[in-house]
C-alpha cells in the first residue's frame, strides 16, 4: 500500500509529529510505501528522510501515486484530497480543542479516527456520520525504544512537569513545584516552554520519581516505570492506579476540561498516596497494551475499511459524486474565509493599537525633548547669574 500521511507541521516533537513518524516507520517495515506532507519541516521531517521516508512541502510533489491519505489537521488534509482526486482517505484527529485539528467534511474521507472513544460522538455530529464509521486508536510508545524500566520503590527524589505548554512562571507549576518540596523532590520542567525538549525520553524519564504529564507523555512515562499525575497546564487528576487505569485511557490520560485547577494541597495528596506496587502494575499494564505494534494493526484495520468503503461507493454517478466534493470545499472554504477574516480583523485591531502607541510614545519624546531644552537654558542662566543664583540653583539640584 502507498500512504501519504498530512500533519499541521513537522518541527518540533509533539503528539501528532511522533505520530506520524512512527507510524510511517512502522508501515514502510511492514513493506508499504510512506511519503509524509507538511509545510512546515524541521527535526521530525529530518528525521523522516533520514530513515528513508520521503518529505514533501507539496502533495503534488509526492514520489508515487498514493493509494490512500492519512490524513491529520484538515488544512493539509484537504490540499492532499484536492491535489489526488479519486484516492480514498482517513481523518484521525489527536485533538478536540486546537483549531487545525477539527475534522473536516469530505466524501472521500470514508473513516473518522480519534485517540478517545470520547470523541466519537462529537466526531460524528461535526461529520455528519454516524459513530459506526468512527474509530478509535489510542496513543502508543514503542517497547522496543522504552526498553528500560526503573526498579520498583527505586528513588531519585526527583519530579518532572513533561509538558510543552504549562508556563513555567505561572500558579499551577508554582503549585506543583511546592508540594514536591513538601515531599522532598526535586522538580524540574521539560518542555518547550521550558526550554528544556528532550530527545531521548525513553532515557531521561528514567531518572525522576514522578512525573506530571498528559496523553503520550504520561503513556511514555507510565512505561518507564515513573508514578504518573495526569495534568493540562492548569488542571489535574487524581495519580494513575489500577482503579482508575480503565477509566483514565478513556481519557487519553489527560485531565478533562473540568477537572479540579491544580493546587498544591491536591498535589500534596496525591503525592502522599503513591504507591510502588501500584506504579508497578500499572507499568506492566500499559507496556502491554499501548504497543505500537497493536496501534498499526488497528491502524491498517481501518485503512482497508476505508479502501472498500470508498471501493463500493465506486458505482455511484461520478457527476454527481463530483457535484458533492465541490459543495465539501466550497463549504470548507466558507469556513476558512470566515476563520481568516476574523485572524485578520484581530491583526488589523493590533496594527492600529501599535500606530497609535508609537504616535503617542512619539509626542511624549517630543516634549521630554522640549522640557530638557527648557531646563537647559534655565540651568545656563543660573550658572551664568549672581552667586546666590548658583547657590540657590545646587540646592535645587541636591533636593
Amino acid at each position: 500500500m502507498k500512504i501519504l500521511i498530512t500533519n499541521h507541521q513537522l518541527k518540533g516533537r509533539g503528539g501528532s509529529e511522533l505520530f506520524a513518524l512512527e507510524i510511517g516507520l512502522a508501515l514502510r517495515t511492514r513493506g508499504h510505501e510512506v511519503c509524509l506532507f507538511s509545510t512546515l519541516a524541521g527535526d521530525i521531517s529530518e528525521q523522516a528522510e533520514a530513515a528513508g521516508i520521503p518529505y514533501v512541502k507539496d502533495p503534488a510533489a509526492c514520489p508515487f501515486h498514493p493509494d490512500l491519505i492519512h490524513g491529520q489537521h484538515h488544512l493539509e488534509t484537504m490540499i492532499a484530497l484536492t491535489q489526488w482526486p479519486g484516492v480514498p482517505g482517513i481523518y484521525f484527529l489527536h485533538g478536540a480543542t486546537p483549531w487545525e485539528e477539527h475534522p473536516p467534511r469530505h466524501p472521500r474521507l470514508h473513516r473518522y479516527l480519534g485517540t478517545s472513544p470520547r470523541f466519537n460522538w462529537w466526531i460524528a455530529r461535526e461529520c455528519g456520520v454516524t459513530e459506526s464509521e468512527v474509530g478509535t486508536i489510542r496513543n502508543f510508545m514503542d517497547p522496543a525504544k522504552f526498553s528500560s524500566v526503573r526498579p520498583p520503590g527505586n528513588c531519585t527524589h526527583r519530579a518532572a512537569v513533561f509538558h510543552n505548554t504549562m508556563d513555567p512562571k505561572g500558579k499551577p507549576f508554582a503549585a506543583i513545584m511546592s508540594a514536591c518540596h513538601a515531599h522532598g523532590l526535586t522538580l524540574e520542567g521539560v518542555g518547550a516552554l521550558f526550554g528544556n525538549l528532550t530527545k531521548q525520553p525513553e532515557i531521561d524519564l528514567l531518572e525522576y520519581d514522578v512525573v506530571f504529564a498528559g496523553g503520550r507523555s504520561a503513556i511514555e512515562a507510565m512505561a518507564c516505570g515513573c508514578t504518573v499525575i495526569p495534568v493540562t497546564k492548569e488542571q489535574a487528576e487524581s495519580r494513575i492506579h489500577p482503579a482508575n487505569y480503565d477509566e483514565m485511557v478513556d481519557r487519553n490520560f489527560t485531565a478533562e476540561i473540568n477537572a479540579p485547577h491544580i493546587t498544591a494541597e491536591q498535589i500534596m495528596a496525591e503525592l502522599g498516596s503513591i504507591d510502588p506496587l501500584e506504579t508497578a502494575a500499572v507499568t506492566a499494564r500499559i507496556r502491554h497494551e499501548a504497543t505500537l505494534e497493536k496501534a498499526v494493526d488497528a491502524l491498517l484495520h481501518h485503512y482497508s475499511i476505508a479502501m472498500a468503503a470508498h471501493k463500493a461507493s465506486a458505482n455511484n454517478d461520478p457527476a454527481e459524486a463530483a457535484a458533492l466534493e465541490t459543495s465539501c470545499i466550497a463549504a470548507y472554504l466558507l469556513t476558512l474565509a470566515q476563520r481568516t477574516k476574523e485572524v485578520d480583523d484581530k491583526r488589523m485591531t493590533l496594527i492600529d493599537l501599535k500606530v497609535s502607541a508609537t504616535a503617542r510614545a512619539e509626542k511624549w519624546r517630543e516634549a521630554a525633548a522640549n522640557e530638557t531644552k527648557k531646563l537647559q537654558r534655565i540651568q545656563a542662566a543660573l550658572e551664568n547669574g549672581s552667586w546666590w543664583h548658583r547657590r540657590l540653583w545646587r540646592r535645587l539640584r541636591r533636593e
